[in-house]
């Protein structure tokens, strides 16, 4: 062989080489673009779950906030129900006393049989 038909036969090769070459950067560069895509979503992903996190426990710290004010509410209408019993059996003491009070005075100035 003359060195014409050797240096055609290694050009081949020797493009061959620089396409292997090339194709491996080229899939080295895909799987670290890969290995970032995946770092990437499982960033994302945890951070989704921490916003859901998030969200749920302002759900659950709303509804323990309505829920206290419904008890409060509660308690003020109890409260408010026991003044107004407690009012009630005020007055109405203060009449009997009232009443007492006349007859004892009615009693006193002779008017038997007054009844209040």
């Amino acid at each position: 062989m003359d060195t014409k038909e050797k240096a055609r036969k290694q050009k081949p090769d020797a493009a061959s080489e620089a396409f292997r070459r090339k194709l491996r950067k080229l899939q080295n560069a895909l799987e670290k673009q890969g290995e970032a895509f995946d770092q990437a979503t499982a960033v994302e992903s945890g951070e989704i779950e921490q916003l859901k996190d998030m969200a749920h426990k302002a759900h659950m710290e709303r509804k323990l906030t309505t829920q206290e004010e419904k008890l409060k509410a509660i308690h003020l209408a109890e409260s408010q129900k026991l003044y107004n019993e407690i009012h009630e059996l005020h007055v109405s003491l203060e009449d009997e006393k009232g009443r007492m009070k006349a007859l004892e005075i009615a009693h006193e100035n002779g008017a038997e049989g007054y009844d209040c």
